[in-house]
């Protein structure tokens, strides 16, 4: 929802726990677009010896402007020698919280 709190994508290392891994998780526009429906992110992920789990928060921002349904991409990319990472491309749907409230509106008057 379209309210300027947080996603969190969880991020699994798969094949095995051993040895450190590195990558990358980056968010890429489709019909939702960086700096006016969310906050861009590109950061580095490590995860240490036997972690298989992460996660990272990205800010939905709240546009305050009635343009329905968008979403975006998270992408997972140059992970490290021996780094298999599930899923490498996750969707992100953002749901217009000003459709909800013509919604509300319409049934409550």
């Amino acid at each position: 929802l379209e309210d300027g709190e947080l996603v969190v994508v969880q991020i699994e290392r798969i094949g095995g726990s051993a040895g450190p891994v590195s990558l990358t998780v980056e968010t890429v526009d489709d019909t939702a677009t960086a700096g006016v429906d969310y906050t861009a992110f590109t950061d580095p992920v490590e995860f240490g010896d036997g972690e298989v789990n992460r996660t990272v928060g990205i800010l939905i921002l709240d546009n305050d402007v009635l343009d329905g349904p968008r979403q975006f991409f998270v992408d997972l990319v140059d992970a490290s020698a021996g780094g298999l990472i599930a899923p490498t491309r996750i969707t992100v749907r953002i749901r217009d919280d000003e459709n909800d409230a013509l919604f509300n509106d319409r049934f409550e008057n």
